[in-house]
């Protein structure tokens, strides 16, 4: 579903896009998953559900129920001095294309307009009407033609092994969660360490019962599968997932 946040005009005056903090935690939720700013940047606001519809009906969503159904994106613009620029206008055509080539032209794209006339006329001052940018969306650009992208290939048939493995380290494991000191790859590797330990403590106790046991007739074998069980336990235990190797050409 397509938006304008109809921000007031001074606010952009210091600012290609003044109202991204607002529509990000604002009023305590996301409003939006996607705001296009002045200057053509495309902002990442919520994967999941964000509150951009409110109530209507149409265009095979149950009614008042589109933010569970849809996601939202908003050009932050408004229907006075401040319109729709031509970079914002070129994104949203790329982007749109590119949402339809990963849902395979399934997906419709809906104008808040559209979805409750009776209270929302945006996205406004679109060059051409809402019209405009579903054909701008069909032909894969608004002004300019795309010459970076192969038509019925995703994002990830695309891109470089380099590539990945530079979003992998930046985004994935980069990350830090909230008061932690440690990234996501920290943690990795240190469950690698535990689990190396954990054979260690296994091997060295299975050995310790041979000794002990002498000549005496003992099941090792259910020794064995006894402490093999403690180890899985343990392991099912952490919070990382130790069986997934990514190679990011990191150093331990």
């Amino acid at each position: 579903m397509w938006h304008t946040t109809e921000t007031v005009t001074s606010a952009f005056r210091n600012s290609t896009v003044p109202t991204l903090g607002y529509v990000t935690n604002g009023l305590g939720y996301n409003l939006y998953n996607i705001l296009i700013g002045r200057d053509g940047h495309a902002y990442l606001i919520a994967a999941g559900t964000a509150a951009h519809a409110g109530k209507g009906s149409g265009h095979g969503m149950p009614r008042d129920q589109a933010n569970l159904y849809s996601f939202g994106i908003s050009f932050d613009s408004n229907n006075n001095t401040t319109p729709v620029n031509a970079a914002q206008l070129e994104t949203a055509a790329r982007l749109g294309a590119a949402i339809d080539r990963e849902w395979k032209n399934s997906i419709r794209h809906v104008m808040h307009g559209e979805w409750a006339p009776a209270r929302r006329s945006d996205p406004t001052k679109i060059p051409g009407g809402w019209s405009a940018l579903r054909a701008a969306i069909n032909r894969g650009y608004w002004n300019t033609p795309t010459t970076n992208t192969t038509p019925g290939r995703t994002w990830l048939e695309m891109v470089s092994k380099s590539e990945l493995q530079s979003l992998l380290r930046q985004e994935g494991w980069a990350y830090k969660g909230r008061d932690e000191n440690r990234d996501a790859y920290s943690y990795l590797r240190n469950t690698h360490r535990m689990v190396a330990a954990a054979a260690g403590e296994r091997a060295g106790l299975l050995e310790a019962i041979r000794q002990v046991a002498g000549g005496a007739e003992v099941d090792l074998g259910a020794i064995e599968k006894a402490a093999e069980k403690g180890v899985s336990d343990a392991l099912a235990s952490l919070e990382a997932d130790v069986t997934l190797t990514i190679n990011t050409d990191q150093e331990d």
